[in-house]
């Protein structure tokens, strides 16, 4: 099972208790276009289904399927202990303002428009259960972006496409450079009951909305939900999915890390959320001045030109 490196999920886990921190000492009053959940849209089981079978588990993650073969995920669901070692004087990609991605994806080498060898034997498993999946195959090769947690992984076998139908990715920038508000968002990944063991095994959605004052997409989902199922640390990787003009989901971003916002993206957060949350990677973003980073949205249509680009 791959799970993100120990001193992430601490400093996750670390962030998080500061936020539940400043939840608590935070004014009452909303700030903004605050996020608000109804109990119908909390944490739900997610639905078998062709198209939402395109949410696989990445080890201990969550991943999305955009072609038969091909899984966008964050980086540090895919670790260092997964790639190849660095080459003798091969330079370290330094990311300056997007320091906490490069933190969070690992020190990367490689070259973003190049596929490498998996090592290991990483499994990706598809279907609404983790623990008994319908398909599980493992991972061929991969694809970083620099200064972005976000892989793509080559699968050794393609999905069926009797099991899962791969989702359209959006790689192209929305007007204004941000989604709509109004777009039917929502996160799809695992979830696990008090008592489960690692990892999350039961394939779980919820609602997403901007929130407050801030530039980015945020997840607000309660840590636990009235049947016991919570988000578990295995909810990395998961993707941001939206409808389109037609009514189809498509992919728009990845989840970077619960409990600790990309504020190169989103800056701060206000007003000071009052349950848990998260911030997206958009497969979109473009370069981001004063760093090596790619155009995401350019990488993932050179990497799987196969998928369904929106």
């Amino acid at each position: 099972m791959i799970r993100p490196p120990l001193h992430l999920c601490r400093s996750a886990a670390f962030a998080l208790a500061l936020v539940l921190a400043w939840v608590h000492a935070a004014p009452t009053r909303a700030e903004g276009p605050v996020a608000r959940l109804s109990d119908a849209d909390r944490l739900a089981p997610d639905a078998a289904g062709l198209a939402r079978n395109a949410v696989v588990a990445v080890g201990g993650c969550a991943g999305a399927l955009i072609a038969p073969d091909k899984v966008l995920t964050a980086a540090h669901c895919f670790g260092p202990s997964r790639r190849l070692p660095r080459p003798t004087g091969a330079p370290l990609q330094e990311c300056g303002p997007l320091a906490d991605h490069e933190r969070v994806q690992g020190p990367t080498w490689e070259d973003g428009y190049r596929w490498y060898d998996a090592q290991g034997t990483p499994r990706i498993r598809v279907g609404v259960s983790s623990v008994a999946p319908d398909f599980e195959t493992r991972v061929a090769g991969y694809s970083l972006p620099r200064c972005a947690d976000m892989a793509l992984l080559r699968l050794a076998d393609p999905v069926p496409p009797d099991i899962a139908r791969p989702l359209p990715v959006l790689t192209g920038m929305p007007p204004g450079g941000r989604l709509p508000e109004r777009t039917g968002l929502r996160h799809a990944s695992y979830a696990r009951q008090e008592g489960d063991p690692p990892p999350a095994r039961h394939r779980a959605t919820g609602p997403v909305a901007y929130w407050g004052e801030n530039a980015c997409v945020i997840l607000g989902l309660p840590p636990v939900r009235a049947d016991g199922y919570r988000l578990a640390t295995g909810d990395s990787g998961a993707p941001l999915l939206m409808r389109d003009r037609d009514g189809a989901e498509v992919v728009a971003g990845v989840l970077f890390v619960i409990g600790q916002p990309d504020r190169a993206a989103c800056g701060e957060i206000r007003p000071a959320p009052r349950e848990q949350y998260g911030s997206w990677t958009p497969t979109w973003r473009p370069p981001v001045p004063g760093t090596p980073s790619l155009d995401i949205g350019a990488w993932l249509r050179r990497m799987a030109p196969e998928a369904e680009h929106r």
